[in-house]
């Protein structure tokens, strides 16, 4: 699953590397999150670390496919000129960003798992508080420093949890 934080995270950073110089041709492309085992084993009784483990790494992966999507869309709007077709695409980028850290939440609040729980949540709040920041096609540069110390423990203790 660390492979998925990870690309997760680098496709942000690619976003917001690419933003800066507008004849990059974006794309995701690195590593995924991946993690261990639980703690308990993933055998007692009334554990789910290994079913919402898994629905959290479809829901990075599915958030990471469409990411790719609307990042070359904003970025292609953004360098285009057209601040109206920018708009959209950063509506449109928004949107997925709160799909993901929606899915991300509700995963967390499935979570029997306490530290699982509490990891899937930072990193949601991570990931909200990087949208938070696009308000306009200028602010896709900020992106560049995405990943947050927070975040990067939250998917070090996924990887470890989730294995």
């Amino acid at each position: 699953m660390r492979r998925l934080f990870a690309l997760a995270a680098l496709s942000v950073a690619l976003f917001g590397a690419a933003a800066c110089n507008d004849s990059s041709n974006p794309s995701a492309s690195g590593t995924t999150p991946t993690g261990q085992a639980s703690p308990t084993g993933g055998t007692s009784s009334g554990d789910n670390t290994k079913e919402v483990c898994a629905a959290a790494e479809k829901v990075i992966t599915d958030g990471t496919t469409k990411f790719t999507t609307e990042l070359t869309n904003a970025m292609t709007a953004a360098s285009s000129g057209n601040a109206e077709a920018a708009n959209q695409a950063i509506a449109a980028l928004k949107t997925l960003f709160s799909e993901w850290v929606q899915g991300l939440r509700a995963e967390a609040s499935k979570a029997t798992n306490a530290e699982l729980k509490a990891s899937l949540t930072t990193f949601a709040d991570e990931l909200q508080g990087a949208a938070d920041k696009i308000k306009t096609a200028q602010d896709l540069q900020t992106l560049e420093n995405f990943e947050t110390a927070e975040m990067t423990q939250a998917s070090d203790a996924l990887d470890r949890i989730c294995g």
